[in-house]
């Protein structure tokens, strides 16, 4: 929460691209108190291909109106850090539970949590 709020206070734009269908990603969002933090969300049905292709990354890129090199991308998983890879974004890892042994080749860094110090760093620079 502190992460998407401090995103909020800059004025940042912020999407979500997932892997999940539609109704989960809405169910969770609302769940945690971010469904209304996005300017967008993108899941499973608004691609074609699943990650680790790139499809997503560039759609999300679209959306925000930027290049993907200029997108920060957090990540969970070793498909979908390939992904934002792919496409050419920032990518910070961000293992959970289940991914803690994935291959995160290519992040720009892997954060202890979404509290990492670091990423503000990254975003800073932006």
């Amino acid at each position: 929460m502190q992460l998407v709020e401090s995103l909020v206070r800059r004025g940042l734009p912020r999407g979500v691209a997932t892997s999940s269908g539609p109704d989960f990603a809405r169910d969770v969002l609302g769940r945690v108190g971010l469904r209304d933090r996005f300017g967008f969300v993108l899941t499973s049905a608004d691609v074609t291909l699943g990650k680790p292709h790139p499809e997503i990354y560039e759609r999300a890129a679209a959306r925000l109106g930027v290049a993907p090199a200029e997108m920060l991308v957090l990540e969970d998983s070793e498909n979908g850090c390939r992904a934002a890879v792919a496409a050419g974004a920032v990518v910070v890892a961000v293992p959970g539970g289940h991914s803690l042994r994935h291959d995160f080749t290519g992040a720009r860094l892997i954060a202890d949590s979404l509290a990492d110090p670091r990423i503000t760093e990254l975003l800073a620079l932006a």
